[in-house]
């Protein structure tokens, strides 16, 4: 939402420069005075929506709103907030509308410092500034868009398959079932399961009643086999089954999404299947009681509608070769991003984790005014205090 609102900033930004740039300059040579006052106000308005605009990037920028392309190109999560807050003027898309902002900044100053000059000239002069702020952000919306967004930018990009889906799922058009990491060798199958298992009877021919469990939600089991050239041949079967109902008897109900497939890739290559589609009607009436069933009438006490949900599951796979570290390696581990919570994070601050910027912050002082840590309240006899290091 708020790259949308930078965008329709930088367009009405637009329209007023070109407000700017056009009446004003008209009314001078014509000695039209409505026309030529219009050129302050205009100026005005265009500097205040490209500010908009600006801390709109900005802001896209703080919380790592990777669905914007200029974000996901010049930015990481990991990155200090200082850094990301650089890096909104830092990208050539950003340092134009830095630009522009200034150039606003400016043309504000020439409307309100030059009163004492004749009306005509200081109409011309902005004019001609609303002149340069049209090339600048005519530009910038033709072919260096700040707010360009990720989804439309994919295909012609070199951007990660982890950055396509991050973006995806802030726009809201996609959720992750699963993010499986397994390790197998090579010509051993592995497999994977989220959700759970439902119990199902089972009558043989004596009539004897068995017990067996079916597994539901998401499943992939794949074996990989590492070529002489370093590929990778994987044949890939991913299921993602949903519980759906009970029969009569009540035995449950599913319904199922599977594919088998064998495919050849090289480390680090992405291969995505798709085409499972899923499609749910849902029929929904709500009524008034008694008077939803009076006939004819009861029409105007009841509420019908229709529920329609098609959605696609796409599996997206990407095969590393793993290789054995050395003995004194240390290895990459959850905690290294974040840890568990002590008592007082827990319970004053009321964090579940804590990442390694807190803890600096924590240990820093940062924002904490007068003195901080540990306070001694220490009595020696020589009225010294000894600190061993």
């Amino acid at each position: 939402m708020i790259p949308e609102i930078g965008q329709f900033a930088l367009i009405i930004a637009l329209l007023l420069a070109l407000t700017q740039a056009t009446l004003p300059l008209i009314g001078a040579w014509r000695g039209n005075r409505p026309w030529i006052a219009l050129a302050a106000p205009a100026g005005q308005a265009q500097f205040i929506f490209v500010t908009i605009a600006f801390c709109c990037l900005g802001y896209s920028f703080i919380t790592n709103d990777f669905s914007v392309l200029n974000v996901a190109t010049n930015s990481n999560s990991q990155l200090p907030l200082h850094y990301r807050l650089a890096a909104t003027w830092g990208s050539h898309e950003g340092s134009l509308l830095l630009w522009t902002f200034m150039l606003g900044l400016w043309t504000v100053a020439v409307s309100l410092f030059s009163r004492h000059l004749p009306d005509d000239m200081v109409a011309r002069v902005l004019s001609v500034m609303g002149i340069v702020s049209v090339g600048f952000l005519l530009f910038m919306l033709l072919t260096s868009n700040p707010f360009a967004t990720l989804i439309t930018q994919v295909i012609d990009s070199n951007i990660k398959v982890d950055l396509i889906i991050e973006a995806l799922e802030a726009k809201g058009v996609v959720r992750t079932l699963a993010e499986p990491n397994l390790t197998t060798l090579s010509g051993e199958p592995a497999s994977f399961n989220a959700g759970g298992e439902v119990p199902i009877r089972v009558v043989g021919n004596d009539g004897q009643v068995t017990i067996t469990y079916k597994q539901f939600g998401v499943n992939l089991l794949f074996t990989p086999v590492v070529l002489d050239d370093g590929k990778i041949h994987m044949k890939l079967a991913p299921e993602v089954s949903d519980l759906t109902g009970f029969t009569a008897a009540g035995d449950p109900i599913f319904t199922n999404r599977k594919l088998e497939t064998v495919v050849e890739l090289r480390d680090g290559q992405s291969f995505a299947v798709g085409g499972l589609l899923s499609s749910k009607t849902t029929k929904l009436q709500e009524q008034v009681p008694w008077l939803g069933q009076v006939p004819v009438i009861g029409t105007l006490f009841r509420n019908s509608s229709n529920q329609k949900e098609e959605t696609e599951l796409v599996v997206i796979v990407t095969p590393h070769i793993v290789r054995p570290t050395k003995p004194s390696e240390q290895l990459a581990t959850p905690f290294d991003k974040t840890r568990p919570a002590n008592d007082p994070e827990f319970f004053v601050l009321g964090q579940l984790e804590v990442n390694k910027d807190m803890i600096r912050k924590y240990e820093t002082g940062d924002g904490v005014t007068g003195p901080y840590g540990h306070m001694l309240d220490f009595k020696s006899k020589d009225k010294m205090l000894y600190v061993k290091k």
